[in-house]
């Protein structure tokens, strides 16, 4: 049995006829549940995630992520909403962790299946409980600048934010953080740097409350997480490797952004996880902030999976 107990009533199935489904996918979402629809075809997919994010007022969004799909080179745009997934190597998984930052803030993430026919690949998603103890001893990746007694002109706060992923006032360095490099910068005066700082909590416009997030930028410089992940995956008997162990490096298509160990285990961040092994024609949305995703990994040969994502 895995320590984090499998709860399927918080996922709904719902007809992709039935002519309430976008409020009742609403509904749900504002639940904090996980919505799955099938059979659809990606332009049905998109069709219903574009209702979805219109009535939660995150359409801008989804335009806005779609367009910055292939900015960092890892993903490739497959229609006007949906992107490819981070590309992997044989016995590759992904682990646990909400798309983007604080920083980027998405509200929305969405998976469609066109195939999957591997030994693996199953989608397990991680529900956050904000008032368990782990979130304390976090540590969350970030770019931040030190300012001293700079004044920033509203053109040079939309350039770092660009540039660097830098948001204003949030982003300026303080005692709490752990500097790892200094970046060159593009203003005099301005240093940039790379840092390790306390994680913070991010509203989720879905919910209307803040809640604290497993984003990206915390999950993958962790390596507790990758070592949590893979001991779930023994637990449940769904880790796929040849004979022999195999690397952190070998196994997870994070790890050389590793660069420090929390600690922290999955029971002192999640409440429970709904486990899915997605189909040709499934759509599988939820709120970004309240849940982690991952992908099991296969064995090379057995089979194609092709999922495709998009984002709000």
């Amino acid at each position: 049995m895995p320590r984090i107990n499998e709860d399927p009533s918080w996922l709904l199935t719902e007809n992709k006829d039935n002519p309430l489904l976008c409020q009742a996918a609403v509904e749900a979402l504002r639940a904090d549940m996980v919505i799955l629809v099938g059979k659809l075809s990606v332009a049905e997919a998109e069709g219903i995630l574009h209702q979805v994010a219109t009535a939660l007022d995150l359409d801008e969004s989804l335009k806005i992520q779609s367009r910055f799909a292939t900015l960092l080179g890892h993903r490739e745009n497959i229609s006007e909403s949906f992107m490819t997934v981070n590309r992997r190597d044989a016995y590759q998984f992904i682990p646990a962790h909400s798309e983007g930052s604080r920083t980027t803030g998405i509200q929305l993430a969405s998976f469609y299946c066109i195939d999957n026919s591997t030994d693996g690949g199953d989608t397990i998603l991680f529900h956050v409980d904000s008032h368990r103890a782990g979130w304390q001893r976090l540590k969350a990746f970030a770019r931040k600048i030190d300012v001293s007694s700079r004044h920033l002109t509203a053109g040079q706060v939309s350039v770092l934010n660009m540039r660097y992923n830098i948001s204003v006032p949030d982003d300026i360095i303080d005692e709490n953080d752990t500097i790892i490099r200094e970046l060159p910068s593009v203003f005099g005066g301005l240093k940039v740097f790379e840092t390790l700082t306390v994680t913070r909590t991010s509203l989720s416009k879905i919910l209307n409350y803040s809640v604290n997030s497993y984003w990206d930028s915390v999950a993958s410089i962790d390596r507790s997480c990758s070592k949590e992940y893979i001991s779930l995956l023994k637990e449940m008997d769904l880790l796929r490797q040849p004979a022999g162990e195999m690397s952190l490096s070998q196994i997870d298509n994070s790890a050389h952004r590793k660069i420090w160990e929390s600690g922290v285990m999955f029971e002192d961040l999640f409440q429970g996880i709904i486990h899915r092994r997605l189909g040709p024609g499934d759509l599988i949305f939820y709120n970004n902030l309240t849940w982690a995703h991952s992908a099991t990994n296969w064995t090379p040969e057995s089979g194609a999976r092709t999922v495709i994502a998009a984002f709000a």
